[in-house]
This record gives structure tokens, sequence and C-alpha cells, in this order.
């Protein structure tokens, strides 16, 4: 067993973004700027992806000892902001599509910081924000730099090579959770490690698909009863999440790349029950003293983030190191368990809580740390062998779907002036998901729910976000940039065909809306008559889908049409029959009152 050095395929690495990173650096340098803010976690990760490529090390810049990174959601696990007071912050985003993010940052440090300089460094702003970004009063008063400009075509091929380079690096791919030193192992013990059934853990594998490239994935789930009887229904599962990749040494070794990343799935719960955890979990610690002065009446808090994602993130690390002693007795070794945490002062007290909790590990000292197991919660749990139905594929299908849905109503509701809802709760996702399919045991819906939840959040689909609700703290997802770009599957023929109809029939809003439905009627017409359904390049379920989907106009349809193009740019170049003739047809199309 020892640590991995992995190859990147350089080719995925954007020139444009190491000037980027370059230039970054030099004014941090020059104008003495003492804080990096990564305002995402793709930001985060692709940054030192290709700082390690420059520099050949881990350090993430030349300048480590005199500018500290952060990542947004450090920001969230202390209510103390006075180390940024009188400091030069430079806040550091990859894209920019609206700037809601980088604004909601700023507003969250001003509200605790009297004086502070901030800048804002972006690698590319999507063409439409310019305007936004360079000349809104929202922006006015900042520094700003931003290297390209981008159309929605070229923003979408950049975010996909991203998320490529970062499943292709091998990093964990979270902010706030502990994470394995990756590893190489023989693919015997890695072989033995997932196969076995009789230690409490039980393996289910999954790819990830990102654009052509597939890259392997799964999730050990760890059956613990006590954990499940003291949390009850608000724990969906303990799982290691597991990136790895097969390969052959030059010596002819088989070996196998992995990344562990404990990760506890909770639901949704009550306030005071957080807070009955949180308190139980770090008594007697500074942290706790720390927060609880801070603490104010459940109406008014502004501590649930923080306390939600400290039970999260100390569960997590429970089973990380639980997991250390699987590897350990199983194969005689144990990987690195790391806290992932920048260490700087927001964190100080929390790692010190951490390394008190676990001073002296061992499962039974850590549920003395646990609230006492309420009555009723004594049922027994069982772990079932069939781990996913064998109609994943589909599943996966209507995911993508149902979450593409969502994002075209939120922004069609942006696009009106109205607030829509960019978030999903683990529930609302469990309901649907329960709904749509017939599961044989509850333990099959839940691995279905996180293979669903996992692989959406490694491809930026979804990303973490908690919200309160009245007294409730909301475990939620935001719909990430990426929800439409990556639910292509197999109907490039229709985003051929929609994107034919807007360009050559439906040039303005007006007509587009106009002659929809026989566009619509039209096509799925000719597609049955030409066998495209019964030739799997779509099917009717999908083909209904994408008809309602795309009923949107202006700003909104225009972005999703230049995505489009991007998705059909390698079968417009390879001038597929099949997308040859679907767009000969539209383009002939006679439509009329």
């Amino acid at each position: 067993m020892g640590e991995s050095s992995k190859m990147i395929n350089n080719n995925l690495i954007d020139k444009r973004y190491q000037n980027f990173c370059d230039e970054i650096f030099r004014i941090a340098n020059e104008e003495h700027y003492d804080y990096f803010i990564f305002v995402s976690r793709k930001c985060y990760y692709y940054t030192k992806i290709v700082c390690e490529m420059q520099g050949g090390n881990n350090q993430l810049s030349p300048f480590s000892q005199k500018v500290q990174e952060i990542r947004d959601r450090d920001l969230l696990k202390e209510m103390d902001f006075s180390i940024f007071e009188s400091k030069k912050i430079l806040l550091v985003d990859d894209t920019l599509y609206t700037g809601n993010t980088v604004l909601k940052i700023i507003e969250r440090m001003m509200k605790k910081i009297k004086h502070v300089t901030i800048g804002i460094a972006v690698f590319a702003v999507v063409a439409d924000a310019v305007p936004l970004f360079f000349k809104n009063s929202q922006f006015a008063s900042y520094n700003k730099m931003c290297l390209e400009i981008f159309s929605y075509a070229q923003m979408s091929e950049f975010v996909i090579r991203e998320l490529q380079v970062i499943q292709e690096s091998g990093h964990s791919y979270v902010i706030d959770l502990p994470v394995f030193k990756e590893i190489q192992i023989s693919e015997d013990y890695f072989d033995k490690l997932i196969k076995e059934k009789n230690a409490g853990w039980l393996f289910t594998k999954y790819e990830v698909n990102i654009k052509g490239r597939s890259y392997n994935n799964g999730f050990f789930l760890y059956d613990n009863k006590y954990m499940k009887k003291v949390l009850g229904d608000a724990l969906i599962d303990l799982v290691i999440k597991c990136r790895y990749e097969r390969k052959v040494s030059d010596d002819g070794q088989r070996l196998v790349f992995c990344r562990f990343t404990p990760f506890a799935i909770l639901r949704s719960m009550e306030y005071e029950e957080v807070w009955g955890y949180f308190s139980s979990l770090f008594a007697n610690t500074e942290y706790l003293n720390c927060i609880q002065n801070g603490k104010r009446e459940v109406s008014t808090t502004d501590d649930y983030v923080t306390i939600y994602r400290s039970v999260i993130y100390t569960l997590s690390y429970f089973t990380g190191k639980v997991f250390q002693t699987y590897t350990k007795n199983l194969i005689g070794e144990k990987p690195e368990l790391l806290k992932n945490l920048s260490e700087i002062d927001l964190n100080i007290l929390f790692a010190k809580g951490i390394d008190q909790i676990f001073s002296n590990f061992s499962i039974l000292n850590f549920y003395k740390y646990l609230p006492s197991i309420q009555p009723g919660q004594n049922q027994e749990y069982e772990i079932a062998e069939n781990n996913l139905p064998i109609d994943m594929k589909t599943i996966e299908t209507w995911f993508m779907e149902w979450i593409s849905m969502h994002k075209r109503d939120y922004l069609l509701d942006e696009d009106a002036g109205k607030k829509g809802c960019q978030t999903i709760t683990i529930e609302e996702i469990e309901k649907k998901l329960d709904d749509q399919f017939l599961f044989s045991t509850k333990n099959q819906l839940q691995n279905s729910l996180i293979c669903i939840i996992l692989k959406a959040l490694d491809t930026g689909m979804l990303s973490n976000y908690v919200m309160m609700e009245k007294n409730k703290i909301l475990r939620c997802f935001k719909m990430g940039e990426t929800s439409d770009i990556l639910s292509e599957y197999d109907i490039s023929v229709f985003y051929a065909a929609i994107y034919s109809y807007y360009n050559h029939i439906g040039s303005t809003d007006e007509k587009y809306q106009q002659y929809y439905d026989q566009f619509i009627k039209a096509l799925k017409g000719f597609l049955f008559n030409n066998g495209y359904f019964e030739n799997k390049y779509i099917s009717e379920k999908e083909f209904d889908f994408l008809a309602d989907y795309f009923k949107m106009e202006g700003d909104v349809l225009k972005r999703e049409i230049m995505n489009k193009r991007y998705v059909l740019s390698k079968n417009l170049k390879s001038e597929k029959r099949h997308i040859k003739d679907i767009m000969d047809f539209v383009y002939c199309l006679q439509l009329n009152n």
C-alpha cells in the first residue's frame, strides 16, 4: 500500500486557466492580499490541480506562506469573522453566470466585518453577464479581474473539462468532509475489500460518465445498528464513497488507485434535535462554548448551518475511523484519514473539538458522546443483499430529467422576476424515487437514493445546501450549472431538431411559441415513421419530456439553445446520417396557422 502519483491528461487542462492562476498569485503578491476565498469547490479543486501540475508539489500556490486559502464553506463552520477585520480578501471563482453566489458571500461577510478590502477574480464570465459584472452597482466598489468572456457553449465545454480533470485526478471533490489520503493497493486486496460480506460493510459499484469518459466509483455502506437506533429516521446511511482506477504497473503488478471519502447522509431535522446531537458530541469543548455564546432563539438563529454540518462531519469522521479498522483487519494496513479543513483560525476550535472527541478512539468510547437511545427506536435493521435494482440506468435517466425540469422551472421563474425555488430537499428526492419505481426492499430504495445523490454531487448536477424553515433544518441540494449539459444520453436527435427549429423557423420568441406545438407533432410523426424510436436514438418518454422542457422563452431559451449547440458539436462534425436527416427534415418543414 502507498500514496499514488497519478498522471492527468494534459489535453484536459485549459492553458488559459494556467495563466489565470499565475495572474491571481501575481495580484495577491503585488497588492498584498491576505486571503483567497474560493467561491466553489470546482474552482478550488481545479486551481489546486493546475498548480500541482505546474509546481510538482502539493502546495496550492508559491505564496502559501503569505496568502491563506479558504473554501467558501469554511466560512460556515463558525460565526467569528474577526480574523478578516482590516484585511484584504480576493474572492476567486472559475465561472460566473449570474454573480449571485459571489454577492451572497460578500453580503455575509459585510454583515460581520466593519473594515475589509475585497477584490474579485473570475476566470470566465458568460457574455450575457458582462454588463452585470463590470457595470452593476452591486459590483461597482470592488476591484475586478476577468480573464475570458465565454459564450454559453464555450462555458459548457470548459465546465465539462473541469469535471473530467477532477475525476481523473483522484481528488475527493468534497469541501466540508474528512477524506482519506489517496492510496494504491494490489488488485487482490481491493477485491477482498469490496467482496467481504461479513464485516458490516457492503460495497455497491456505479460509474460516473462525463461526456464520453467513464470513471469507476462505488460506496461501502456501514451497517451500524446502534447508530441507527440513536439517530432513528434522521439517518439515511453511513457510507464510504470510493473512487478507484485499476492499472497495471511497469513491472506487471495489478494495482488499484483508491480515494475513500466518509459521508454520513442525514435527513432534515428539527433545530432542537440537531442541537441535541451537536451539544452531546462537542460537550466540554471550547467549540461548543464558542457556538453556545452566540446562540440565540431558534426563530432568529443563524448557526443552523454550522451545527448541522458539524454533526455530519463528526459522524463522517467516525465512519472513517471505523473503516480504517476494517481495512487494517482485512488487508493488514490502513489509509491515512485527513481532516480536510483549512488551517485557519475559523476552523481551529472545531478541529480541536474533533481531536478531543477522537483522542482515545474506539466505537464504544464514541457512543458515549451520543445522546441516549430514545424510546421507540429499538427496531432492528437488516441489510439486503440486492443493493441496487437491475434497472438502475433507467432510474438515473429519470433523475437527470427530473432535475432538468426543476432547473427549467427555476430559470423561467427567475426570468419572469419571480422568486424561484432552486433547492430540493432530500426527502423530496426520496419520495419521488419511491413513487416512480417499485423497490423490493427499503434498503434497495435507500441504496438507489445514495447512488444517484453521489453521482449528482460528483458531476456538479447538485451541490449540498442547508436551509431553515420555521424550526426545521432542511437537508437540501441546489441545482448545479451542469444539470442540463450533462443530461444528453442518446437524445441528440431532439437537440438537433430544436436547434434547427430555433434558428430556421423560430428565430424570435413569438414565432418559436406560435408554431411550437405543430413542430412537435410533426417531429414526433417523422421520428416514429422513420424508426428513430425503434432504433433507440430516442425513446418516446424522453421525447415527451424534452417537448415539455423546451416550452420556454427569452434568455432562458437562448441559454438552453446555446448549451445544446455544444452538445451537438461532435455530432455535427461527424455528420452522422440520422442527425443530418432530422435537421434536413426540420429545415424543409412548412408550418402555418
